[in-house]
């Protein structure tokens, strides 16, 4: 009899672990690059605060830990003219969204709602 409970509760156990997901926070990382040599960029940050960072270089980037329902935003504008302007929003290494401008002190963004949890 005892034999059979073992084999019972290792079973549900199985069956329980099987069943459930770990949640993993989805690294969220958004990039810049361009031909100007700065760039004005505002972007969303873990808590959902904008942030505006002035004079970044032609290429920069940012990451953190996102998670489920963040609003992820990346804008930059070149302080030039006669240039252009590219972002990229990467979720995990995989792109989700980019934008490119040419032109005159020229704006690219991109802006999406992370849904990603496992």
């Amino acid at each position: 009899m005892k034999v059979v409970i073992t084999y019972a509760l290792i079973a549900l156990l199985s069956i329980l672990s099987v069943g459930c997901k770990k949640v993993i926070n989805p690294r969220v990382k958004y990039l810049v690059e361009g031909t100007a040599q700065k760039y004005v960029v505002s972007y969303k940050n873990a808590l959902g605060t904008t942030i505006s960072a002035d004079t970044v270089p032609y290429y920069w980037s940012i990451s953190f830990d996102g998670k489920k329902g963040d609003d992820l935003m990346i804008s930059a504008t070149a302080i030039e003219s006669s240039c252009w302007a590219k972002v990229y929003i990467y979720i995990d290494g995989k792109l989700l969204g980019s934008d490119y401008q040419f032109g005159n002190y020229p704006t690219a963004s991109v802006t999406r709602k992370l849904k990603l949890v496992f």
